[in-house]
């Protein structure tokens, strides 16, 4: 059936999620914090008003029947393969943050039908590949994976690049770490302005001593926007490091709520950036630190550089703080290569060009490097190399 989202409404919602509490609930939070608009802080940098006036034929069959295989694979909002030695079961979704502060976050809880729901009881490694291949449909659907006490789990999760023009992939993970588990989510998303556009909600939600690594890493000239409400309980601890490297006339970031919600809780989140051409970059980041989060540590960085004239950084890193007794910091940076150490380095023989390449690698290398599977951080340097080769700057 064809949809435009900007004709959306509750009642129509209403009609299309089955019944269920949880649904209900989620209609509640979605009259709460209203519907997509270029009003709401989160989208104000981010051009959503051609994603909801286009038109889309709604893809809502999450799952099927279907085969083992290394890797999940979900290929136009469809299950195709589950990974071997991980039950995965299709299943309406029985987890729903109270307070998300993004729409699309309830809106795409409601449209996906069943949810793709895993539980992960031993170390392990899952690796995710989402694609989509049709034009002008869109994809809504649901993760949910929880990770049992004291269990580490590395998340490799990418986006295989292939032409879906005026495509919509709408969907997210919800992620309940128990005490004392550990998640590496590492999200590769290298999309092109011919591959679809890409809103993603997520939620997390971090137990006592239990850790979460959060490494994303977006590069292209497509729409991508990551929304994500990370809440820390008592010890728990965040690594959030995001890099960015956009180009031609795309729009892509992360807007990230960070909410410390009990004692001694840690946070260290790191954003980078680099933009060329007519790209634009968000990174709006808010750590909130409630009254009941004593002791906390935060610390938060922004760092961008700009590769033209018209390219474009939104950075916004933000403390939201209701006690006295903790340790926190923020910044943010924003210009262009420095001078100084490009005229060094070219009068010790090494071209503009190179020299300009090599400053830029050396200021991506620190967030490939946290990436603790060597494997993985590889892959995502190639995959950089390649895109940084192929700009024109």
């Amino acid at each position: 059936m064809k949809t435009t989202p900007a004709q959306w409404h509750i009642d129509w919602l209403t009609e299309q999620a089955p019944s269920s509490p949880l649904k209900e609930q989620a209609l509640e939070h979605l009259l709460r914090t209203g519907m997509w608009s270029p009003k709401l802080e989160a989208y104000r940098y981010f051009p959503i008003t051609p994603i909801l006036s286009q038109s889309y034929d709604l893809e809502v069959e999450a799952c099927r029947e279907c085969g083992e295989g290394e890797v999940l694979v979900i290929e136009n909002g469809v299950l195709q393969t589950k990974p071997q030695g991980i039950e995965v079961q299709c299943t309406p979704t029985d987890m729903l943050a109270q307070n998300h502060f993004d729409p699309s976050y309830y809106i795409g809880h409601l449209l996906a039908p069943q949810a793709i729901k895993m539980r992960i009881d031993n170390d392990t490694q899952l690796a995710i590949v989402h694609r989509v291949n049709e034009n002008e449909i869109l994809c809504p659907y649901r993760i949910c994976l929880e990770v049992a006490e004291g269990v580490k789990v590395t998340i490799d999760e990418r986006f295989e690049s292939s032409s879906a023009y005026d495509s919509l992939l709408l969907y997210g993970i919800d992620l309940d770490l128990k005490a004392r588990s550990t998640a590496v989510w590492v999200s590769e998303k290298v999309m092109q302005e011919d591959d679809s556009k890409i809103i993603a909600s997520h939620y997390a939600s971090v137990a006592k001593e239990a850790t979460l690594e959060l490494h994303t890493f977006d590069f292209g000239d497509s729409r991508v926007l990551g929304l994500w409400l990370i809440e820390l309980m008592e010890e728990s601890r965040l690594d959030a490091d995001h890099l960015l490297m956009g180009s031609g006339s795309g729009t892509r970031g992360n807007v990230v709520q960070i909410v410390h919600k009990a004692p001694d809780a840690v946070t260290e989140q790191n954003a980078k950036a680099i933009l060329a051409q007519k790209a634009k970059g968000i990174f709006d980041g808010l750590i909130r630190v409630e009254h009941s989060g004593k002791g906390a540590v935060t610390h938060q960085n922004s760092k961008t550089i700009l590769l033209g004239n018209e390219a474009f950084m939104v950075s916004k890193p933000q403390l939201e703080i209701y006690i006295d007794e903790l340790e926190a910091s923020h910044g943010s940076t924003t210009g262009e290569i420095d001078e100084a150490q490009l005229f060094y380095l070219q009068s010790r023989g090494i071209s503009r060009a190179e020299a300009k390449k090599m400053l830029i690698f050396a200021f991506v290398q620190e967030m490939i490097e946290r990436v603790d599977d060597e494997a993985i951080a590889k892959r995502i340097e190639a995959v950089f190399e390649k895109l940084f080769e192929e700009m024109s700057l």
